[in-house]
């Protein structure tokens, strides 16, 4: 046998290998070998959504009254907006650090909850007695004996 039969038979019997191992795949549902397939389209927010969530949870068990601000659409544009600020960064993740358009995104995030905390703040103030005050503080007058 010369050397270009051997190769022939070796191509030959590559070739059957392959065949049947792409029959093999296609019976079980598998893409055949050497096919590229397409990496799912991942949404980048996805990586993100931990921070909104996670000041949701915590706006929402101090104002309750805040929670309908916090919709799963506006913590996905939040996410958004930090994934992108991520991406230009090159972040990944909690290692990473802030930069100053994160920062005025998170400032609109939390909005309504400093509008939530001003507005209890002016109900309870609107709620206080009028009593005699010293320093924004009421003055508890003493019994009237006189002394001790």
């Amino acid at each position: 046998m010369t050397p270009e039969e051997a190769e022939l038979l070796v191509r030959q019997g590559a070739a059957i290998d392959a065949g049947a191992a792409a029959e093999l795949e296609e019976a079980a549902g598998l893409e055949p070998a050497g096919a590229v397939m397409a990496a799912p389209a991942m949404d980048p927010a996805a990586e993100w959504m931990f921070i909104p969530e996670l000041l949701t949870m915590v706006v929402t068990l101090t104002l309750p009254e805040a929670a309908a601000a916090y919709t799963p659409d506006a913590q996905h544009m939040l996410a958004t907006k930090i994934a992108a600020v991520a991406e230009k960064r090159g972040w990944n993740g909690m290692s990473s650090s802030p930069e100053i358009s994160l920062g005025l995104a998170s400032v609109a995030f939390a909005m309504p909850a400093f509008m939530a905390y001003k507005s209890r703040q002016l109900a309870a103030a609107q709620a206080e007695p009028e009593g005699e005050t010293l320093n924004g503080k009421p003055v508890i007058n003493g019994g009237g004996d006189g002394g001790r």
